[in-house]
């Protein structure tokens, strides 16, 4: 297993990522208090970073951030997850396949 932190201008770093992540946490606070994280280019590029049956997830629950994973690609599901305080969402890549090779 492998953990890649990135720290910086995301819109920067995801053009420079070449990976395919299995999961990718999504943790740049609020939509209103930092817009640049969430916006439909930056979900496009992530989009590029991920493998067949990637996991994204986020604590948001905006609806402009669950649009911008849909319109990159991603199948945004509700998945209540408690983790100690708050609530945690999910979203997985469009095409995804379950472990037993079928589609979603």
């Amino acid at each position: 297993m492998r953990l890649l932190l990135a720290f910086g201008d995301a819109g920067r770093i995801v053009r420079e990522l070449d990976l395919a992540a299995d999961a990718l946490l999504l943790d740049g606070f609020a939509p209103d208090r930092n817009p640049a994280m969430w916006t439909r280019e930056l979900m496009q590029g992530l989009s590029r970073c991920v493998a067949p049956g990637a996991t994204a997830a986020t604590w948001t629950v905006a609806r402009a951030v669950r649009d911008a994973l849909a319109a990159a690609g991603f199948e945004v599901e509700d998945h209540v997850v408690h983790l100690g305080v708050g609530l945690q969402r999910d979203a997985r890549h469009e095409g995804d396949k379950d472990q037993h090779g079928q589609e979603d």
